[in-house]
Order: structure tokens, then sequence, then C-alpha cells
């Protein structure tokens, strides 16, 4: 499932990774399967939509200027469902610069995302790819290797206080 990716300033698209694209211009997009609008109160408006064997299914990607983003699913003889709401921009912030993703695959399965420039300069730096928002007061464990010198290994528990140590096995 590719993603396009759109790159923004001042509230205009500048730039795209090429990703099935049909019509690109400052203020429109027509690519992988999505076609995104920015709108004269400057909100940007992303929709993708496909007929299969029992109608019409779509999705709908909505940022308005102050960076309120609400992503909804629409299925045919259900009511409109929303997937993911908020502010996708710090507070203070306004909604215009930064990286917009459109997913592609079956229009069920779809999300849509924008990370403020800040936030995609940062993933970029580390080389992270993707961000997974959940409750992060759990165990995580990272990627156990063997040397010469013995096996290392990472964990970490997480509850909201920040506490280090350091084990060397």
């Amino acid at each position: 499932m590719a993603t396009l990716k759109l790159n923004m300033e001042n509230g205009y698209f500048v730039k795209h990774n090429g990703v099935y694209m049909n019509e690109f211009s400052s203020t429109y997009v027509d690519g992988n399967g999505w076609e995104c609008r920015f709108l004269a109160d400057g909100s940007l408006l992303c929709e993708c939509a496909r007929d299969y064997s029992d109608g019409i299914h779509s999705i709908r990607y909505t940022i308005r200027k102050d960076g309120w983003a609400r992503l909804t699913l629409k299925l045919p003889g259900e009511k409109v469902q929303v997937l993911r709401k908020g502010y996708v921009v710090p507070k203070g912030a306004q909604f215009g610069t930064g990286t917009l993703g459109l997913a592609g695959g079956n229009v069920d399965m779809r999300y849509a995302y924008y990370r403020d420039s800040s936030f995609q300069n940062f993933l970029e730096k580390f080389g992270i790819t993707a961000v997974k928002r959940e409750n992060p007061n759990k165990r995580f464990s990272g990627f156990a290797n063997y040397s010469g010198w013995g096996t290392a290994y990472q964990e970490v528990a997480s509850d909201g206080h920040v506490k280090c140590s350091y084990e060397d096995a």
C-alpha cells in the first residue's frame, strides 16, 4: 500500500513523492485515488471514493485553518464514522507548512495524516518512517544482539515518570 506524501508551505502544495499522481497544482491534487483542494477559507479537504459491489465507500480528511482535523469513513447504508479527530499542529501554530500523507489501498483501510514541518524534520533526522499513537505506559523491548562479548538487549517500562537505569549483562 503506497502513501502519497505532499509537502506544503504557507497553505500551498509545493512538492510530492510521485505516487500515482494524475494532477498537481499549488491548490489542487489528484493522486493515489485522493482528490485534495484548499478551500477559500484556508482549510483543506481530501476525499477518496470507490464504487464496490455494495455501493460507494468514501473516506474524507479535513483540516481547518486552525489545525483541527477530522478523518471520517462512510460506508453504504451506515452513518458516517469518525475515525480520528483533533488538532494536528502545535498550540499557537497555523496549519499549512508540513507534510500530508494519503494512504492507498482499499478505501475502508485507508488513512490520512498531517505532520507539522518541525515534527516531520525530527522524524527524518532520526530515520523514523512511521508513528503509532497509543498509550505509552507499558513495557517495550528492543532488539537482542549477540556478539563475542555477550548478549545485549533493551527493555523500557513506562509509567509516566522518568527514571533511568542501566545494566550490562
